[in-house]
């Protein structure tokens, strides 16, 4: 299959002795394009300038020297995991002549990290990533408070039988795993239609961070004791006020999980947005069995929570403290809103979050509800109050354009090239690796990442150091092309570190949504590795 190469002059003096030569190389492998490098025989001058194979089953050898002074071979073959390669290894003992010696290469494997890897992995392993990623996302910052308010909320049940306490932990659970039901099928039928649509999509949407912080709010308001939120009674359904509560309590839970891919989670989500309707929609269970997981068995074995100080004054405390937090992921969600739309959306926001707050205090006048009268006309004065609001401070934000900010942000010193296909592509074309950050500022992992690590001067320099070019690609509103690149990576979401190797587009380096300063280091000399191929 060589004999075309052995006609060529330089290589008719070459000679193939029986005895072979034993080399150790590390083997980068992609599908089927497999590439090593054999470093050149130091001991005996031997400064290898070319390869042929004489395994049956290599063909598409490439060969190329670098300045580093070792030999780069790359083939194509059916064998997934070759564990040597053999052929003739040939050097030049001077200009013009050259000798060929019989050579067996072992290989230590080492495999690039490609989305295309992990979907090779068998559909349970993905599941019960799915599941894992599920039981993280009850650890996210803004998850906390509506799971401790909702379990002390349970405490107070303990002496009013198990029954009972069972049935209110379940309606919990049962709200958290139909609100991703919920999602995948808002999901799938956005495919369908389709618009590409990625993990925690809709806080892309000013409305939704509207919405979402008055219920908060109100919510918030009514831990610190403000008024009393109720549910309708309903005869026929014995306290089903604390079960409608606990369910509505899961369904916000799930809402404020999805800002973030937990770890885990990115995977799972990104190969669930590649299958069919009815594979997403099992793994969106799995995501939410996972995160009712804790709260099904604290209903199954209510025993745990006498794990729980007795009830007392103390759970006021506590309640308040936890409307605190809560407070506090209003102000997050309005700073959202602020880069989404405007800084001037913040203050508009806040009027008429103070419109909603004189009508709860409404709701929380003693002795209001005791005349029917007095009730008709708190709600007719509420009603104005929040209708007055959302025609003078809300609707104005929901007309507003949309403004980018993604292009010009920067953090502290470090500069931030702005994310486009065309420009990582030409950037990476012409040779330079590039870090690209897809981040949004809803994400609360991405911007603990980015203010604990990415920010630091250290961390610029290590990447100044192996030449890497930072960029950033803003997905705090809809951009379609960032939608599709992440779908690209097997992602589905935000955080996303990615590094692409100068030259090597097609040979993504993919990061932990969690990063480290150790897990960077990994990634930029793997980098390097595949640079050099």
């Amino acid at each position: 299959q060589n004999a075309r190469f052995f006609e060529k002059d330089i290589y008719k003096s070459m000679l193939v002795p029986t005895d072979q030569l034993h080399l150790s190389a590390e083997l980068i492998s992609k599908d089927s394009l497999f590439r090593t490098v054999v470093a050149h025989d130091v001991k005996n001058n031997r400064k290898w300038i070319d390869f042929f194979p004489t395994d049956l089953d290599v063909g598409g050898v490439k060969t190329r020297l670098k300045t580093n002074e070792a030999l780069h071979i790359e083939w194509t073959s059916a064998n997934k995991q070759p564990l040597s390669l053999s052929g003739v290894l040939v050097y030049e003992l001077e200009p013009g002549e050259s000798r060929g010696l019989a050579a067996k290469i072992s290989f230590k494997n080492l495999e690039i990290d490609s989305p295309n890897d992990v979907f090779g992995q068998a559909l349970w392993v993905l599941l019960l990533m799915a599941f894992g990623g599920g039981l993280i996302l009850n650890l996210m910052p803004c998850v906390l408070p509506v799971i401790a308010i909702k379990m002390l909320s349970i405490t107070k049940h303990l002496d009013g039988g198990k029954v009972r306490v069972r049935r209110i932990g379940l309606s919990f659970s049962a709200g958290i795993v139909f609100s991703f039901l919920v999602l995948s099928c808002i999901l799938v039928i956005f495919r369908v239609m389709g618009e590409e649509l990625g993990w925690g999509f809709q806080f892309q949407y000013p409305s939704f961070i509207i919405g979402m912080s008055a219920i908060i709010f109100v919510l918030a308001l009514s831990q610190f004791g403000v008024f009393t939120f109720r549910v309708p009674s309903v005869n026929r359904f014995p306290n089903e006020e604390e079960y409608i509560g606990s369910f509505f309590s899961g369904f916000l839970a799930t809402i404020l999980s999805t800002p973030c891919t937990a770890p885990l989670l990115g995977t799972a989500i990104g190969f669930a947005f590649t299958q069919s309707a009815l594979i997403a929609t099992i793994f969106f269970l799995f995501i939410g069995l996972g995160m009712a997981c804790p709260h099904v068995l604290l209903a199954l074995f209510p025993k745990w929570y006498k794990l729980v100080p007795k009830p007392g004054d103390w759970m006021e405390r506590f309640k308040q403290a936890m409307a605190f937090l809560l407070m506090a992921t209003v102000v997050w969600l309005l700073w959202v809103l602020g880069r989404q739309v405007g800084v001037d959306a913040i203050s508009s926001m806040l009027c008429f979050l103070l419109c909603m707050s004189i009508c709860c205090w409404l709701f929380g006048l003693p002795g209001r509800m005791q005349s029917t009268r007095k009730r008709r006309m708190i709600w007719l004065i509420s009603s104005l109050i929040s209708t007055l609001g959302y025609l003078v401070f809300v609707r104005p934000i929901l007309s507003s354009d949309i403004e980018e900010f993604g292009a010009s942000m920067g953090d502290g010193d470090i500069s931030w090239i702005a994310f486009s296909n065309e420009e990582l592509n030409s950037r990476v074309s012409s040779g330079q690796n590039i870090f690209v950050n897809f981040t949004a500022d809803w994400c609360i992992t991405c911007k603990i990442n980015e203010q604990t690590l990415l920010g630091r001067a250290n961390v610029a320099n290590l990447f100044a150091s192996y030449d890497v070019a930072l960029m950033r690609a803003d997905w705090t509103n809809r951009n379609e092309k960032i939608t599709k690149m992440l779908y690209s990576l097997g992602r589905s979401g935000v955080p996303a570190y990615v590094l692409f190797p100068g030259g090597q587009i097609d040979s993504p380096i993919l990061l932990p949504e969690i990063l480290t300063l150790g897990s960077i280091e990994e990634g930029l000399t793997k980098l390097e590795r595949i640079s050099n191929y």
